[in-house]
């Protein structure tokens, strides 16, 4: 079979003028701004449609939902150009009889509502119930948010708003049990739950024992600690690091702490957050101890009750939490300890992630944060516990985490060969990354895996002052990221592109627990 298409052009027409028409609910000022074709521009069917369906929307926010919105042509052959006239006729204003949930086995029906934007008993926005959707979808512990607006039978204004949710699960659970012949019986336990007995509450409890480490914490995270949308937080922990047991280590440290912190909501987008901690922190040195470390106690103390105060800002556009396709992620924080503190320093960082979707199955994705330190008072420095690290699966990878940025060398006074390295950290941290994440290809219909292409660049230094773009350390590799059923699992391969002899490098690296 042969298939022949003969196309004919035709001549080319350009816009004379454009006007409104109808029942203007809208004022036409606003309607105006809303339609992009200028007399003079040629004329193209597509733009229309963007207008009239611009227009359509604009009239669906004040409640017309069933607005009809039709572009009517005036053709001048002989000049060739097209006047057009966009009339209007918004129909009803309709109302919200009834939301209804479905799907939700595990959640309260609560917990779904607090979200909406679109209340009952109200005339139907799109916007408000896109935006509905959206935060929705924004829950982790949801998968797909489908809704519908049926007309209630036997009226002409009133819509049913139905919500159909799939849940995800919900809780993370790791268990580990070992013996190493240098840290002993080895135990390691967590749980975390992001929606607890289905009331939107995260709870989180981990356990690790060893003769190297000792960790107890817990965590509270209500998001709806008022009906205003403020959240609380808090926390508990005891941490006891003694890395003498296994003849490596640096320093002992046992560090007790709580937090408090509330989440306040400015904006639609934009959240503030308010918070103060306490950790009391008691350093012990080894013989392996580097001599900047004493230098460091020498100068300051070797127990310290710290005080933060916590203040932080986000504007966040994503379309979902997990595996969002589009939106902008800005976040400030300042971390800065109180007078009374034992040790003066404060902390801020600046992260912001923006995802662009190139198709409906490939996202682009650029990364930056920009983290620094600066203690102040009667205090040094920055304490060497509250450095920043880099590498790993959480900032550069292909290099072992925590392995990038300053280090100090012990050498044997007798043959002069070099017999430890110790990661100091520093007071300044910069990394980025770009992304080109996609479905597996084995699985492109899953919504449970997704794979990324990607560029790492960063490292640590001392100081602000010392910040040095050669020494950003890069690299490229795969990932994947799977949601199993015991917590995100996720792996990556990647090649080191400018390491120097001093880094140590791991191309494939695997981590269990958070991602995000």
């Amino acid at each position: 079979v042969f298939i022949t298409i003969n196309i004919h052009e035709g001549d080319q027409f350009t816009v004379r003028e454009v006007g409104l028409s109808g029942d203007l609910i809208v004022g036409e000022d606003e309607l105006r701004k809303l339609i992009t074709l200028k007399p003079g521009d040629i004329f193209s069917r597509r733009m229309v449609t963007d207008v009239t369906t611009a227009i359509t929307d604009r009239l669906g926010e004040a409640g017309y939902a069933f607005a009809n919105v039709n572009a009517v042509p005036e053709i001048d052959e002989e000049h060739k150009e097209v006047s057009l006239t966009f009339f209007i006729d918004p129909g009803k204003r309709v109302y919200v009889r009834h939301i209804n949930i479905t799907g939700n086995q595990k959640t309260e029906d609560e917990v779904l509502r607090r979200e909406f934007r679109q209340m009952e008993g109200g005339w139907l926005s799109t916007s408000k119930l896109d935006r509905s959707r959206v935060r929705i979808q924004r829950l982790s512990y949801m998968d797909q948010v489908t809704i519908e607006t049926p007309p209630v039978p036997g009226t002409d204004d009133e819509v049913d708003v139905n919500l159909s949710v799939n849940e995800r699960p919900s809780g993370s659970l790791m268990v580990g049990v070992g013996y190493s012949g240098g840290q002993g019986v080895l135990l390691n336990a967590s749980v975390s739950q992001e929606n607890f007995l289905g009331t939107g509450k995260r709870v989180s409890t981990e356990i690790n024992s060893s003769k190297v480490n000792t960790v107890y914490s817990f965590s509270h995270t209500d998001p709806y600690f008022t009906l205003d949308g403020v959240s609380q937080s808090t926390s508990v922990y005891y941490r006891q690091t003694d890395a003498s047991q296994a003849n490596l280590a640096n320093y002992v440290a046992d560090a007790l702490g709580a937090s408090l912190s509330y989440g306040i909501p400015l904006t639609e987008y934009n959240t503030g957050r308010i918070g103060l901690g306490f950790e009391s922190t008691q350093i012990k040195t080894t013989a392996l101890t580097p001599q900047v470390y004493l230098d460091y106690l020498n100068a300051n103390s070797d127990k310290f009750n710290i005080t933060k105060l916590s203040l932080g800002w986000s504007h966040d556009t994503r379309n979902k939490t997990v595996f969002a396709s589009e939106g902008l992620m800005q976040s400030l924080a300042l971390d800065v300890t109180t007078p009374n503190s034992g040790l003066n320093f404060y902390k801020f960082s600046s992260s912001t992630k923006w995802l662009y979707p190139f198709t409906k199955l490939l996202t682009g994705s650029l990364s930056g944060e920009l983290a620094y330190g600066k203690s102040f008072g009667g205090t040094t420095d920055v304490p060497f516990f509250e450095k920043y690290y880099a590498g790993g699966a959480h900032s550069v990878r292909g290099y072992r985490a925590n392995t990038l940025g300053p280090k100090a060398y012990t050498y044997d006074s007798t043959t002069g060969a070099l017999t430890s390295t110790v990661n100091l950290g520093g007071n300044f941290r910069a990394t980025g990354t770009a992304e080109l994440v996609f479905p597996p290809p084995f699985s492109p219909d899953s919504s449970a895996v997704r794979m990324s292409l990607f560029w790492d660049v960063g490292n640590v230094f001392a100081d602000a002052g010392s910040f040095k773009t050669p020494e950003l350390r890069q690299s490229a590799g795969l990932s994947l990221i799977w949601l199993s059923p015991v917590g995100p699992l996720a792996f990556s391969l990647s090649e080191p592109l400018n390491n120097k002899p001093e880094d140590t490098i791991e191309k494939f690296q695997f981590t269990l627990g958070s991602f995000f």
